[in-house]
C-alpha cells in the first residue's frame, strides 16, 4: 500500500537535502530547493487557472529539467499529467486534448516553434513571467496517494 503521493515523498526529501542535486539535464541542474521553489509556482499558476485535483493538464515538452518542474508542479496542484509525445501528429496531439477536455496545456519554447494543439490556456514554462511572481510556498492542496 502507497502511504504518500509523489509530491509528498518529495516535499520530504527536499526538507533533508535542500541543496543536494536533484536533477540534470544537457548541462543544467537543480537542487532540491530550486526545483521545489519552481514546481511550487508553477502549481501556484495552475491553481490560479483553475486546475484543480483529478484534472488533466496536458504536457508537451522536450526532456528538460523545466519538464521536472512541470510534471511535479501538476501533481502538486492535485492534478495529474497528460503527456503529448512529439512525435505524433499535430491532428492527433489535438483530438487527444479535445477529448480529455484538458484546460491547460504546459509546454516549452522548443515544442512551440514545432506547432503545439490548441487548449484553453498554454502556459510556456520556460517563458511565462508570471511564473516569477508567484509564491515558493507549498500551495497546500491536498492529495491522497491513491489520485
Amino acid at each position: 500500500m502507497i502511504d504518500e503521493s509523489v509530491q509528498a515523498a518529495f516535499s520530504a526529501q527536499a526538507l533533508r537535502s535542500p541543496d543536494a542535486v536533484a536533477v540534470r539535464c544537457a548541462g543544467r541542474e537543480l537542487s532540491y530547493r530550486e526545483l521545489d521553489e519552481r514546481s511550487n509556482q508553477l502549481a501556484h499558476r495552475l491553481v490560479g487557472l483553475g486546475v484543480g485535483p483529478e484534472a488533466p493538464v496536458a504536457v508537451l515538452m522536450e526532456r528538460s529539467v523545466d519538464l521536472v518542474v512541470a510534471l511535479l508542479g501538476v501533481l502538486k496542484a492535485g492534478a495529474f499529467y497528460l503527456p503529448l509525445h512529439s512525435g505524433y501528429p499535430l491532428e492527433r496531439m489535438q483530438w487527444i486534448v479535445d477529448e480529455t477536455s484538458t484546460p491547460v496545456l504546459l509546454t516549452d519554447l522548443a515544442m512551440r516553434g514545432r506547432g503545439v494543439p490548441a487548449a484553453p490556456v498554454v502556459v510556456v514554462v520556460d517563458e511565462d513571467p508570471e511564473l516569477a511572481g508567484l509564491p515558493v510556498g507549498d500551495p497546500g492542496v491536498e492529495s491522497r496517494p491513491e489520485q
